[in-house]
């Protein structure tokens, strides 16, 4: 089309420029006067004629020798790739997922790393007003603070609305805020899906760079030594295909230090307590919180008593059915290796509580892996569901459907009968090439 709107234009001319036949002039004594103007009219439209063709040869080659605005923006991004088949096979890859990512910090981000990945990639999930301080306070206080050894990637739906708040919050106690970023645009196979922590984990997998990964949900206080005995667990070689969970103590908010409606639907809001948290909840017990329940009984127990437990396997679930062992992925930890053999977790399980836990749990024992627990680090959670629920969806991520007995019974039960493998089938990408593409930089 370009091509031949040049080509009208050029004809166009032309046909302007063509001399035109000169009448005759019946009387003689005007003819020699008429001949002498036409001979003017020619010469002037052989100038335009000749500054047309020469117009047309620029345009032409200018047309030729640019690419179009596609070739333009595929090159750049492409620009350090050395053939033309790398460059189809990454971009294919990369953009296989759109992630909402801020390119400048990207771009500090990998300048940061100058090529050495973190050691930890935490990647925290939330779509809950409030929050953050239990989380970078909590990491702030951590016995390692290097950003060599950790960065923090925060998934979270109102990212859009908070991110500045909580990137100078971060920046002000020294945490590794590597990403904020929403969920990625839901798998077009999965839109029906209700609800969306799964699409969110994976959202955080996509930008995580670390070796081990550790997922952490909203309203938990990390302990002192969360990230120090991670790295210690997962120092000893022979924990390269293990799964570690950490013990977890609740409690609940006393009445008189509730939020007020407003505070728990602003969704600009860092903090959604009275104050802003910088403590364990502990220190507070019976003052402003009281002690809800705790799981496994008999390590929380025994480290407050002095007689800490350390690093002990839990008996494998025997999956379809079997002894129910203690798995958390609100806070838990994993080599890196083991969600590329996953790829992930499943998008098409959406759609309620129990399932990203036991779905990730149940697959990776089929690829070998076990299941550890640490009795040194317990995570202090605060207990939103009696205080928050008539907030609902906001406040209720994933509390109202359940679909543990189709991935225990019908999932399992078909991995285990070889009709399909422990891999997730129907996500939209492949983390392995993702990551092996560097594709997180430039998404």
């Amino acid at each position: 089309a370009e091509y031949m709107g040049v080509v009208r234009t050029f004809v166009g001319m032309v046909i302007v420029c063509v001399p035109v036949p000169v009448p005759v002039a019946a009387d003689e004594k005007h003819r020699d006067d008429e001949y002498k103007r036409s001979d003017k009219q020619v010469s002037r439209r052989q100038f335009l004629f000749l500054f047309a063709l020469v117009l047309f040869i620029i345009v032409f080659i200018k047309f030729h020798t640019s690419p179009t605005f596609e070739q333009d923006a595929h090159g750049s991004l492409s620009s350090s790739q050395t053939s033309s088949s790398k460059d189809s096979s990454t971009n294919e890859v990369c953009e296989s997922v759109s992630i909402f990512t801020d390119p400048v910090r990207q771009r500090m981000r990998r300048e940061k790393e100058k090529g050495k990945a973190p050691r930890v990639s935490i990647v925290y999930v939330t779509k809950r007003p409030g929050g953050y301080d239990f989380l970078l306070n909590s990491l702030a206080q951590q016995t390692i603070t290097s950003h060599d050894q950790y960065e923090l990637i925060c998934v979270d739906e109102l990212a859009p609305y908070r991110a500045s708040h909580v990137i100078a919050y971060a920046e002000s106690l020294n945490v590794n805020l590597a990403a904020i970023v929403p969920s990625k645009p839901k798998n077009p196979a999965h839109l029906q899906t209700r609800f969306g922590i799964y699409n969110a984990i994976n959202t955080g997998l996509l930008l995580a760079r670390g070796e081990i990964v550790t997922f952490l949900m909203d309203l938990a206080w990390l302990p002192p030594n969360y990230l120090e005995r991670t790295i210690q667990f997962y120092d000893d070689p022979s924990h390269s295909k293990s799964f570690l969970a950490y013990p977890e103590s609740f409690y609940h908010v006393m009445d008189a230090y509730l939020p007020t409606k407003k505070s728990l639907e602003d969704v600009r809001s860092v903090t959604f307590l009275a104050e802003n948290r910088t403590k364990p909840l502990s220190v507070d017990l019976n003052k402003m919180f009281t002690q809800g329940y705790t799981r496994p009984e008999d390590l929380v127990r025994d480290f407050r008593n002095n007689n800490p437990h350390g690093f002990e396997k839990q008996p494998r679930l025997n999956s379809p059915v079997g002894k129910d062992t203690f798995w958390e992925l609100s806070f838990a930890s994993c080599p890196w290796s083991a969600l590329e053999e996953l790829n992930g977790v499943e998008e098409e399980y959406d759609i309620g509580d129990d399932c990203h836990e036991v779905n990730i749990r149940l697959r990776s024992e089929f690829l070998g892996y076990d299941l550890w627990i640490d009795g040194q680090t317990i995570v202090e959670n605060m207990w939103h569901k009696n205080h928050f629920q008539p907030q609902g969806d906001m406040w209720n991520r994933h509390a109202k459907n359940t679909v543990q007995d189709l991935v225990i019974f019908k999932e399992m039960s078909e991995i285990a009968r070889g009709i399909r493998q422990p891999r997730s089938r129907f996500n939209n990408f492949d983390l392995k090439n993702w990551r092996g593409n560097d594709c997180p930089v430039r998404a």
